[in-house]
Parts: structure tokens; sequence; C-alpha cells
């Protein structure tokens, strides 16, 4: 079994949504993101696409 190479890095051209929550207070928070973008760069990895997702929630005092 080979040795995989991890030190690479790349960037990517895409698209972002995200949609936030708050209670009548404004006291909780509830936040989903999500984005889809494709490489440009490196040449190895032009037709890999990336996918991002985040989910928050938080409180003020």
């Amino acid at each position: 079994m080979g040795s995989r190479n991890y030190d690479y890095s790349t960037t990517a051209i895409g698209l972002g949504a995200d949609s936030k929550w708050t209670t009548r207070s404004q006291r909780f928070i509830l936040e989903i993101n999500g984005g889809l973008g494709r490489n440009i760069n490196p040449e190895d990895f032009q037709k890999d696409f990336m996918f991002r997702a985040g989910l928050s929630i938080g409180f003020r005092f």
C-alpha cells in the first residue's frame, strides 16, 4: 500500500446561501448555511467540487 501526499492547497469559486432565525425575544438564534464550489487549481483537482455546510446555535445575554 503506497503512501498518500496530503500536502497541497487549492482554490475554489462557488455560491453559498444561509438563513437565520431568532425567537421573538431575539435571545436564541439558529443559523444554517451551505455552499458549493468548483476547484480552479491545481490542474489535478479542477474537475472536483467542494461542498461546505454549517449549523450555528447562539444565545444572547
